[in-house]
């Protein structure tokens, strides 16, 4: 393997909790918690594995869980690339809750926006973003930035969040765009690919 996708631990609005903005919805102890089980788990099965290059995030849950990870589980000093084209769905061109979120759209909007490729949701905080836009944005910075250091030998480790690691796993797994819509992204588990 090598490549590694990894979704960020589990963070204040995973857990239900409020944050005011983006920057707030930071990891919660459990989530720090799962990132270190989940290094510990990896070195254990890899004891000799070391990513060359990393790519994350800039989002402040997913730039903790990128380094708790490597830390733990003892990884050379490596370049890490913060990627914009890596951050998470947008919502809307303003932060807002997923709970006001969902009373401002609706749930039926929601449920066809976490499956219809192609929905835009407009709510009072502005335009969101379509799996078909995620999708395109999160492969053209894989192919533009990752894809160079996969072909020159290098072990990645990408760490991100759900809809993006949605995108590179339907792109690089199933050569799919649709199963974006079907893929899974548990927080802190490595996902990893052979990449040819």
């Amino acid at each position: 393997m090598n490549l590694i996708i990894m979704r960020h631990g589990q963070s204040i609005t995973n857990s239900r909790q409020y944050a005011k903005d983006d920057g707030q919805n930071i990891l919660t102890k459990n989530g720090i918690d799962g990132v270190i089980d989940s290094a510990r788990r990896f070195r254990s099965a890899n004891p000799e594995y070391h990513f060359d290059v990393s790519f994350a995030s800039p989002i402040a849950r997913a730039v903790q869980t990128h380094f708790n990870f490597l830390s733990v589980m003892g990884n050379k000093a490596i370049d890490t690339n913060f990627m914009d084209g890596f951050k998470e769905r947008r919502l809307a061109e303003e932060f807002v809750e997923l709970e006001d979120f969902k009373k401002d759209i609706g749930i039926d909007m929601l449920d066809q926006w976490e499956y219809d490729m192609n929905i835009v949701p407009t709510s009072s905080w502005g335009k969101g973003e379509s799996l078909n836009e995620v999708y395109d944005r999160v492969t053209e910075t894989f192919q533009e930035f990752v894809v160079p250091e996969l072909r020159s030998g290098k072990r990645i480790l990408i760490t991100s969040h759900y809809y993006v690691c949605k995108a590179l796993i339907a792109h690089l797994v199933y050569k799919d765009r649709q199963y974006m819509t079907h893929v899974e992204a548990k927080n802190a588990h490595p996902f990893p690919i052979n990449y040819k």
